[in-house]
C-alpha cells in the first residue's frame, strides 16, 4: 500500500510538472527552484534535508542551469541504514564532507539533460568530477543509472522524469548513487 501511495504521489508531481506550462516544449512548475521542488515534494524531503545538512541549499535555490538526479526519501533512508547512521546530521558529524560529495555526484552542472537525451551506456559526468552510467530498456520504458562502484544493487531507477525548474531539471531516483570517496 505504501508503494502505491508513493507511486501516486510521484505521478501527481509529474502531472503537475507537465501541465503547468503554456508552451508545450517547456513544461515546468513555474518560478520554482530545485531546492523548492525538493522541499515541497513529499518523496524528496530527505533530499532537501540533505542539501541543508551539507550546506548546499543556497546552490540549489540560486539561478543556474543544472540537472539533478534526486534520491527519494526511501533511498536516503536505505543509505543511512547501510552506513549505520541514524540521521543525515550524524552522517555529517561522523564523516564530514561525505554527504556533500554524494550529493554533488547526483548533479550535472551547466546542462539541462532531458530523459530523452539520455542514451544507452552513456557516461554522465557529474559536478563531483566522476561519472555514472545510463542503461535504457526501451521495451520496459525504464532508465537506470549505475554508479562508479556498481553498489546500487545493479541500478537506480528513474522514477519521475523531466521536472523543469527555474534553475534546472530534476529526475527522481529510487536509490542513492555512490561515488568513489577515496
Amino acid at each position: 500500500m505504501k508503494k502505491l501511495i508513493k507511486k501516486i504521489a510521484l505521478v501527481a508531481v509529474a502531472f503537475v510538472a507537465f501541465s503547468c506550462s503554456n508552451n508545450e516544449s517547456e513544461k515546468s512548475l513555474g518560478a520554482v527552484s530545485i531546492a523548492e521542488i525538493a522541499k515541497s515534494t513529499p518523496t524528496l524531503t530527505s533530499f532537501a534535508e540533505a542539501l541543508d545538512v551539507a550546506g548546499l541549499t543556497s546552490t540549489f535555490e540560486s539561478s543556474g542551469n543544472m540537472t539533478v538526479f534526486a534520491p527519494s526519501n526511501d533511498a536516503i533512508a536505505s543509505l543511512l541504514s547501510a552506513l549505520g547512521e541514524p540521521s543525515l546530521e550524524e552522517l555529517e558529524l561522523h564523516q564530514p564532507g561525505v554527504l556533500a560529495k554524494v550529493l554533488k555526484y547526483h548533479v550535472v552542472s551547466d546542462a539541462r539533460v532531458l530523459s530523452t537525451e539520455l542514451t544507452n551506456d552513456m557516461a554522465v559526468n557529474t559536478l563531483l568530477g566522476q561519472s555514472f552510467t545510463v542503461t535504457i530498456n526501451t521495451e520496459l520504458n525504464e532508465i537506470t543509472l549505475t554508479d562508479v562502484n556498481a553498489l546500487t544493487d545493479g541500478a537506480s531507477y528513474i522514477t519521475a522524469r523531466d521536472i523543469k525548474c527555474t534553475n534546472g531539471l530534476v529526475h527522481t531516483i529510487d536509490s542513492v548513487l555512490l561515488p568513489n570517496l577515496e
